[in-house]
């Protein structure tokens, strides 16, 4: 009989990688909340945005951060936003104009790797 240790094998989920439209969202999004709530993004918070966001398509995401916007008196929380993302909404998602541009895409990706290495 086989030991069943050498019959098993583990597997390790395979992780998303966002797609550079979602990462592109996810930037306006941040810059967005930075200004409105007047509350700065910590590399801390973007990474952890980008996390437990990265599994919705970028609709969801647009319709999560516009939705939570409207709904809610301080920055969305990631589960805010996941819940929002699931409504049904008539309006197109926000296009964003900020007075300062959003981050770009090795900006958001440096912030990202410098928590990443900050957390572990």
């Amino acid at each position: 009989m086989k030991d069943p240790k050498q019959t098993l094998s583990v597997r390790q989920p395979q992780q998303k990688t966002p797609s550079e439209a979602f990462l592109d969202a996810l930037s306006k999004w941040v810059t967005v909340f930075n200004h409105v709530y007047r509350q700065p993004m910590t590399e801390a918070t973007i990474w952890a945005y980008l996390q437990t966001l990265k599994d919705l398509s970028v609709e969801q995401l647009e319709r999560g951060c516009l939705e939570a916007m409207k709904q809610t008196k301080f920055t969305p929380t990631p589960a805010e936003i996941r819940e929002y993302s699931h409504l049904k909404h008539e309006q197109a998602p926000l296009n964003a104009t900020v007075e300062e541009p959003p981050l770009s895409m090795e900006e958001l990706r440096a912030l990202v790797i410098e928590a990443k290495g900050k957390i572990q």
